[in-house]
């Protein structure tokens, strides 16, 4: 079955929505407060690394060591497993949660963190060492303390106590897990770092010119672009730890303890599959099986514009009052497919033939690279709308699409309807499909990804790929 194409025909209904729009919009234009969008972003994480950063923007060919790539792509294996674990916590609130730095006076640089729980933002390390002491963290990683800080500084409560958890080497289910309480002292003095290594990144790209720039601190470890396109040898050694003077870093046992007890309640899972995996089928088949990186592969450059659109259009959603609250959310998730993880955004709309009375449906937020506002949304975005509504039972649920691209940058509502029939055998076949091609060993079963994804997919494996290339000459 071909999932982009199936899961549009679920579908009975995708009108625009202007009540909920008016609504939304009224917040998204008083959060811009009418000035225009910042004509370039950066990701949280380039500023972390600004040298590293630079080669990426400067030199975007130069492919990554396939030793690298390979731990990447265990990286996020194990990313997607405690995604499952903590996604089980009482008090879990988000996964994947976008951030822009527009709310707190940084307007161009948007990020996204790992997980929100109990109000504490945690991001979540997989190591090569058996185990991560407190040393560990203040000397050997840094960067990820600096990018846990960093987040908490760009989010607009200002969390003070924070978590970052660390897995070590070995089996997901058995490796040492450690967490450590990362509380910040001044948000102030972490933004105004923030906006000073914005400057220096943008200074130095504009030059096309990286001296200065402090030596990467990964260089030595399969850093790209050691072998002679940067100049990190002969640079000063990484200006790291500028920051630790407004951060208190301790070893917190109770979150350990926390978070080590899900897992262990939840160890024994068959298979944990996200919606881009149905979506995608045959990249999650590699991934599990094929880490070697293909020699066509081509890296997907996010656009950061789009993802900062995305991040304060959905900061206007639950700004305007329409999302549920942290326990409905969970309550109404929990009862859903534990098979399949997917995000937990409900908002309340009136659905026709549902009563007087809004009723929580989930949402998607998306932006759209389109130059004019005309039709429904992609269909793949339908499709994604309507595999996460096969997992949390629904048969309505709403597509919310920022145009970055227009003048104004209009946003957009879609309420979209099911049919619950052919929504539920979708769904079932969908994740079916994907379980037997595993089983099998057979990725031909699975559909072909579209022509658009095959340049980023970075599997030598990919069957998408060999079957194009037999394809007879037009």
């Amino acid at each position: 079955m071909d999932v982009l194409r199936e899961g549009p025909r679920t579908v009975i209904s995708c009108p625009p929505e202007y009540n909920l729009t008016q609504t939304v919009r009224v917040e998204y234009d008083r959060a811009r407060a009418g000035s225009p969008l910042p004509a370039d972003y950066f990701f949280l994480t380039e500023l972390v690394n600004v040298t590293q950063s630079f080669w990426r923007r400067s030199a975007p060919n130069v492919r990554r060591a396939q030793e690298l790539a390979n731990r990447l792509e265990l990286g996020k294996q194990r990313h997607r497993i405690a995604g499952y674990w903590f996604s089980r916590l009482p008090d879990f609130e988000l996964a994947e949660g976008t951030l822009d730095g527009y709310y707190v006076g940084i307007p161009e640089v948007v990020g996204r963190f790992d997980f929100r729980i109990g109000g504490k933002i945690l991001e979540f390390k997989t190591k090569t060492v058996p185990d991560i002491s407190l040393s560990d963290v203040t000397s050997l990683y840094l960067n990820d303390l600096e990018q846990l800080a960093f987040y908490a500084a760009l989010s607009v409560d200002s969390p003070v106590n924070n978590t970052l958890c660390f897995l070590g080497s070995g089996s997901p289910y058995s490796a040492s897990m450690r967490a450590f309480n990362v509380r910040i002292l001044d948000h102030t003095r972490i933004r105004t770092e923030i906006q000073s290594r914005i400057d220096l990144l943008k200074r130095k790209l504009a030059a096309h010119d990286p001296t200065g720039l402090p030596g990467c601190p990964y260089h030595h470890d399969m850093c790209e672009f050691r072998a002679g396109t940067c100049s990190c040898d002969t640079d000063s050694p990484a200006a790291l730890g500028s920051i630790l003077r407004w951060l208190e870093i301790t070893h917190d046992p109770t979150a350990e303890a926390a978070l080590s007890a899900t897992r262990s309640s939840t160890e024994i899972v068959p298979q944990v599959w996200n919606v881009r995996d149905l979506l995608l089928p045959r990249q999650r088949y590699h991934g599990q099986w094929d880490y070697e990186q293909s020699p066509d592969f081509v890296p997907y450059l996010p656009s950061a514009a789009k993802d900062a659109a995305v991040a304060l259009l959905s900061s206007s959603i639950r700004r305007a009052g329409l999302a549920v609250d942290s326990q409905e959310r969970n309550d109404i998730y929990s009862r859903g497919d534990a098979e399949v993880v997917c995000s937990r955004n409900f908002l309340r709309a009136h659905v026709p033939g549902e009563g007087a009375e809004p009723i929580p449906v989930p949402y998607i937020v998306r932006g759209s690279t389109l130059s004019s506002i005309g039709g429904p949304p992609s269909g793949y975005h339908r499709a994604e709308l309507a595999l996460i509504c096969g997992r949390t039972g629904h048969t309505a649920g709403v597509i919310a699409l920022a145009y970055p691209e227009i003048p104004g940058a209009p946003v957009l509502m879609f309420l979209v309807k099911f049919d619950r029939g052919r929504l539920t055998r979708f769904y079932n076949e969908a994740k079916g499909q994907l379980r037997s091609a595993i089983q099998n060993g057979d990725p031909t079963t699975l559909p072909a990804c579209p022509d658009a994804f095959m340049s980023s997919c970075p599997f030598a494996g990919c069957e998408c790929r060999r079957e194009l290339a037999q394809l007879p000459s037009p």
